[in-house]
């Protein structure tokens, strides 16, 4: 009589289970000398393949990375770039977010920049898929956005950031991206979470590094910009669509947090 044995990792599924990968923008670009940008901070972790020419990126004000033809780049969420072009450079690139279940981002902050040789010509496979709207090249891109990234964090060794986060803030979080509004109030968030302001306020301080308020501001003010490089919303129906009184205000907020007007963001070629 043969005998089994069956070993399992729950553990394991629940971790991949917790994993969102969001590809935001997947692009081609052929960059010339007017690519530049001063002091910007990027809001997505950015992953560049540079096919021929090359650029340079100053990386928080102190780490200067000419990128180079036949390698890969990564810059985490949260770093700070100025950038240009002294020639040319072709490159692909993917802006995305890996978070966890409670959308924490997990490369936010992760000291960059990270570089690795490009092993395998993936340029006519990325043509290709530039063209296809189908799901299985959607899968396929995935597929190629994590294995790539998967290689990136073996070969540069970078820890993942993982922050077990407590039930009232994991409640708030789901609130506030369930009714996304600059006028979302901080009570109104509170009475969700079933804990006092006071708690809910120190938990997210120290948890996430931020208020509540500031929480909702920066979420507000990401799918703001993502909705201005997606769609064709005018810049007055994306103020109305996250709360705002009118588009006026709108645009100064945008242009206090991201150095831009919603209109220069909306036509600047991406990073």
């Amino acid at each position: 009589m043969v005998s089994y044995a069956i070993e399992l990792n729950p553990a394991l599924c629940d971790e991949a289970n917790r994993l969102q990968l969001s590809l935001h923008h997947f692009g081609h670009s052929i960059l010339g000398t007017w690519w530049k940008s001063e002091g910007e901070t990027i809001q997505c972790s950015q992953l560049y393949y540079i096919v021929k020419g090359s650029a340079n990126v100053l990386c928080n004000d102190e780490t200067l990375l000419t990128m180079t033809a036949g390698n890969w780049y990564l810059l985490p969420t949260g770093t700070k770039v100025t950038y240009w072009c002294d020639d040319f450079m072709e490159e692909f690139y993917f802006h995305f977010k890996l978070c966890d279940i409670d959308r924490v981002d997990l490369l936010e902050n992760c000291v960059g920049p990270y570089t690795m040789p490009i092993f395998e010509d993936k340029t006519e496979l990325f043509l290709k898929l530039l063209k296809s709207s189908s799901p299985v090249d959607g899968i396929r891109l995935q597929n190629e956005l994590f294995s790539n990234l998967l290689n990136m964090i073996d070969a540069c060794g970078i820890t993942l950031k993982k922050t077990e986060l407590s039930p009232c803030v994991s409640k708030a979080i789901s609130y506030i991206h369930s009714h996304l509004s600059i006028g979302l109030s901080v009570s109104e968030i509170v009475k969700h979470s079933y804990v006092s302001k006071t708690t809910l306020e120190k938990y997210f301080k120290r948890e996430l590094g931020v208020s509540v308020h500031e929480y909702l501001y920066n979420s507000v003010m990401f799918e703001a910009s993502q909705m201005l490089l997606k769609t064709d919303l005018s810049i007055r129906a994306i103020s109305e669509q996250f709360g705002f009184c009118d588009q006026f205000y709108f645009s100064k907020c945008f242009k206090d947090k991201f150095g831009k007007s919603p209109r220069d963001y909306r036509n600047t070629v991406p990073m």
